[in-house]
Formats: structure tokens, sequence, C-alpha cells
């Protein structure tokens, strides 16, 4: 009876490690994590990961081996961080892989590139784009857990000399040159 009673448990405290501890209101997911950039200049395409960790890593510290899936989301309106916009375009953003296998006790995980168009009207800006991923146990004795990863940047001007920009691109006339 006495060893019964502490498989129960064992088998309870086992759940709750897998369990969220603590579900957003109405949709069963643990709350989002946040990811804050630093600044990032328009007309540039970053690694999250050289930037700062990367936005997305999982870890198994279990037994049983993690199928999980990653996904870009965009924000609505009502559930963006307070200063921040939903991003404009889901394009602007990328994944080196959107599905990870992930074996008992190691670590994978995939970089987020972002590409800013060159438009000044963006800077000064705050945006936040969601990562979304789904963990699901090879066994699926656990439930599948799904997680959001707010990533927020603010993008900033970027201040190079236009008469490089326009040389660059041929632009400048035979009369624009000194000789």
């Amino acid at each position: 009876m006495a060893r019964r009673q502490r498989g129960g448990a064992w088998l309870a405290l086992l759940a709750f490690t897998f369990l969220p501890a603590a579900a957003a209101p109405g949709d069963g997911a643990p709350p989002a994590t946040d990811v804050r950039l630093p600044s990032v200049a328009i007309g540039k395409t970053y690694s999250t990961w050289r930037l700062s960790q990367s936005p997305f890593v999982v870890r198994n510290d279990g037994g049983d081996t993690l199928f999980v899936t990653v996904q870009i989301g965009i924000p609505t309106r009502h559930t963006v961080c307070r200063g921040a916009q939903p991003l404009p375009d889901r394009n602007w953003v990328c994944l080196d892989t959107d599905c990870l296998v992930v074996p008992p006790h190691t670590v994978r995980r995939t970089d987020v590139h972002l590409s800013l168009p060159y438009e000044p009207d963006l800077a000064g800006k705050t945006f936040q784009v969601n990562i979304w991923s789904t963990q699901q146990h090879a066994s699926r004795r656990l439930p599948t857990v799904r997680h959001c990863h707010r990533v927020l940047f603010r993008v900033e001007m970027d201040y190079r000399d236009d008469t490089a920009t326009d040389f660059a691109l041929g632009i400048v006339g035979e009369d624009d040159l000194c000789l």
C-alpha cells in the first residue's frame, strides 16, 4: 500500500514538472518569454544569435525525445507589449529551421534572422514578433506544450553617407565627379 502511494506521488510530481507553472488567460499556454534585442538599423539583416541570445533554445533534461515545431506569429494589437507595435511584415523574419528533434539530455537551438527594409519611416519605432513553439514528447504520454517567445526590437536610422550610397548604386553622374 505504501509503495503504491509513493508511486502515485512520484507520477504526480513528474506530471507537475512538465506542466506550465502559470497559464496565460484562456489559451492554456505558459506565459510568454520576452527577448529584447539591442537597437537595429534599417536596411540591415541581423542574426539574433549574434545580437543577444537566440530567442529559441530547447533544453531536454528528460529521458524522452522531444519533437519541437517553431512558427513565426504576428501579435494582434491588443496583445503586443506596451510601447511596441506588431511587426508590419512577416517576411522580415525567418528561422534557420522550424522543426527540432531534441534527444534526451541535449540542447538544440534555431537562429532567428531579422531583415529590415531601408524605410526611414521605421526609425524610432519598437516592433514585436512572436516565436511560437510546440513541444511533443516522442512517447506521447505527456501533454503537448505550446509556448510564446516575444521578440522586441527598436529600429534606428542608418546614418550612412548618402553620397557613398549613390556612388555604390551608380547614380553619381560624370559632372559630379572631381577629377
